[in-house]
Order: structure tokens, then C-alpha cells, then sequence
């Protein structure tokens, strides 16, 4: 078998939480801001990359909100 050497992969995420108002919390987040592709691996011809280690679900959202009683 040949060496292998698969470029590594580096994402970007952010979140934020805001609770300037009385008993709420605000959040969101955002995954792989950048839209950064998975590296290309021979070694799985039908996704064309690790799915133990990447995915192709490019950017990803979430917001929510929270209130306590």
C-alpha cells in the first residue's frame, strides 16, 4: 500500500450568549464559518473524504433562547 498523507483540516466556529434583558439568554453559533471543504481522501471513493473525521455539512446555524422563572 502507498503512503497516504491527507492535508489537515481546520474550521472556524463562533458563538455568542447575550443576557441584557431581564431573566432571557440569547445564543447563537455558527460551525465551519468559513465554509471550509473536508480534504480529499483516496481512501474513501465514495464520500471522497473520512466521515470518522470530516463532514460535508459545510456552515452550520443555531440560535436559541432561554427565560428562568
Amino acid at each position: 500500500m502507498s503512503d497516504c498523507s491527507i492535508p489537515e483540516w481546520t474550521t472556524f466556529h463562533v458563538s455568542y450568549s447575550y443576557t441584557g434583558f431581564k431573566n432571557w439568554t440569547l445564543s447563537g453559533n455558527i460551525k465551519n464559518l468559513f465554509d471550509t471543504a473536508a480534504p480529499y481522501d483516496p481512501r474513501y471513493p465514495n464520500e471522497g473524504f473520512n466521515t470518522q473525521l470530516h463532514n460535508a455539512m459545510g456552515p452550520y446555524f443555531r440560535m436559541s433562547a432561554s427565560y428562568k422563572f
